[in-house]
This record gives structure tokens, C-alpha cells and sequence, in this order.
């Protein structure tokens, strides 16, 4: 097989995006873009730790948290989601969240609380559905020949979504200098002259990246 292209998906730049939150969906995309454009064949297998519920039943304060709030919560998402279905996940994932803390034993404002929680989960729902449709997207650009298998496309988006999980909550130009440096294996000098910075600046990034990363890490077991 002859030698895999290098794409360049500059088109998707030009689409209008569309959604609840301009600004998620432009950084989700762009990060999905950049760590495609860079290395198109990251066929990893993901590593990070499934997390599931244990069958075990949960604590007595989150038993009457859910049997008080859960009906409620499912309303008020509804009317901002307006799907009954997504709602529904939504809240489920949100009191998951919540098994696996302490929080609700403690809990004065439990409205409050669960609506902040669910906010972050409705976040993250849109980042993972705005990473997949990119994804897709990406994928249509890639010659027939050339496109990854079945297999290697669920790996991948395994793959991108830890990825973004991971660099969540970085800014900008620390983001790129991280793909940089990790994906196309740039020097502090060569990327400090992409981004338009200087090479001390770089090395701040950098360090700023790998200390997030490494915390990500250990707060998700994703190397045990």
C-alpha cells in the first residue's frame, strides 16, 4: 500500500458552526482537526479505566437524593434539552457522578448542587458529540483506500476523546504547543516559531501541559 497522505482539512474551518454553544463547538472541532491533521493514523487503544456502577447499592443520603430530586432534575433538563431521551442520560450520569463522591451526605442546596453538576455533564455531552461529528467529518475527506477499518475507527475516537478529556481545561496555545511537541514531534524552537512565541514561553506551556496531564492521569487511573 503506498504511502498514507497528509490532509488537510482546512474546508471545515469555513463551515458556520452550528449548536448551543458557538464557542464549544469551535474549540472541539479545531482540537479535533488539529490532533487529526497532525497524525491521521493514531490508532491507539484506549487504556483509560472503564468506569462502571458497582452493584452494590448506593449510599443512603444519594438513595434519598435520587428518590426526592431525580423526576425533577429529568424536568428541568428536558425543557433545556428538549429531548426527553438526552434528559434522560443526562440525569442518570449526573447522580452516577454523584455515587462515586461523598457530596450528597453533606448536600444544603441539593437543586443547586445537581444543577451544577449536570451543567458539566451536558458539557461534556456536547464536546463528545461535537469531537464525533468532526470525526465523521474528517473521515469523508479520506480516500476510500485509504480510510481505517471499523475496528480502527472506534480506537480512534476512543482515542480523541481521551485525548480532549485530558487537555480539557488548558488554554490555547498551551494545547497546540502539547500536539506539537506530542504529535509531530516539534522542538521548543520550531514550535515557539509556529505559535509565534518565544522559546521561554514554550517551555512554560509545556511544563503547564505535562504537570495537567500527569494530574489527569492520576485522578482517572488511567495507567493502572
Amino acid at each position: 500500500m503506498g504511502k498514507r497522505r497528509s490532509l488537510r482539512p482546512s474546508a471545515l474551518f469555513q463551515r458556520r458552526f452550528r449548536g448551543r454553544n458557538p464557542s464549544l463547538e469551535a474549540t472541539a472541532k479545531l482540537e479535533t482537526i488539529t490532533i487529526l491533521n497532525y497524525h491521521p493514523r493514531i490508532f491507539l487503544t484506549s487504556n483509560a479505566k472503564t468506569m462502571s456502577a458497582t452493584a452494590s447499592a448506593p449510599h443512603a443520603a444519594l438513595s434519598r437524593l435520587y428518590a426526592t430530586h431525580h423526576a425533577w432534575l429529568q424536568g428541568w433538563l428536558r425543557r433545556r434539552l428538549g429531548c426527553a431521551f438526552d434528559a434522560d442520560d443526562v440525569a442518570q450520569d449526573t447522580f452516577m457522578r454523584l455515587l462515586k463522591s461523598d457530596a450528597a451526605a453533606t448536600l444544603r442546596e441539593p437543586k443547586d448542587f445537581l444543577v451544577t453538576v449536570a451543567k458539566r455533564v451536558m458539557v461534556d455531552l456536547f464536546r463528545r458529540r461535537t469531537l464525533e461529528r468532526a470525526y465523521l467529518e474528517m473521515l469523508a475527506l479520506i480516500p476510500e483506500g485509504y480510510a481505517p477499518s471499523p475496528e480502527q475507527r472506534q480506537s480512534l475516537l476512543e482515542s480523541l476523546q481521551q485525548i480532549d478529556a485530558m487537555l480539557d481545561g488548558l488554554g490555547p496555545k498551551v494545547k497546540q504547543a502539547f500536539l506539537l511537541s506530542q504529535l509531530e514531534g516539534l522542538g521548543y524552537a520550531d514550535i515557539a516559531a509556529r505559535l509565534g512565541v518565544s522559546v521561554s514561553s514554550v517551555k512554560k506551556y509545556m511544563a503547564k501541559a505535562t504537570e495537567h496531564c500527569l494530574l489527569f492521569s492520576l485522578e482517572n487511573d488511567v495507567y493502572s
